[in-house]
């Protein structure tokens, strides 16, 4: 951000160097703004998974792509957590069992978010 403060500033104005300041501290979670950064500047497409019911996945896009890989994280009570395609969480689990069925925990089997008829909690 630092490197290109026209593309971040008008976010933050005044507090733009006291942002990057808290930033730079190993201690901070990084937030949007981060993500965005990083795909600007990797060329490297993000994708978040949150709880929200009408609007779970959200995509970043660098301005140029210079990268195939994506990265995918989950977004959970305040907590980023990096997420593994499916066909990995395979392969592992055939080299430590020989089975390859990842099973389902309970309680998050796949079933509507909202349903029909229910009213948003807005």
């Amino acid at each position: 951000m630092a490197e290109q403060p026209d593309e971040f500033q008008a976010f933050l104005g005044r507090d733009f160097e006291p942002y990057l300041a808290r930033m730079a501290l190993p201690t901070t979670a990084g937030d949007e703004l981060t993500l965005r950064a990083l795909c600007s500047r990797f060329g490297i497409h993000i994708s978040v998974v949150t709880g929200e019911c009408y609007q779970w996945v959200l995509h970043y896009s660098p301005p140029r792509t210079l990268s195939k890989r994506e990265v995918y994280l989950a977004w959970s009570n305040g907590t980023w957590a990096p997420v593994r395609q499916l066909s990995a969480l395979r392969a592992l689990r055939m080299a430590i069992t020989g089975s390859g069925e990842v099973p389902v925990a309970p309680g998050l089997e796949r079933r509507p978010c909202c349903m029909a008829g229910e009213e948003r909690g807005e």
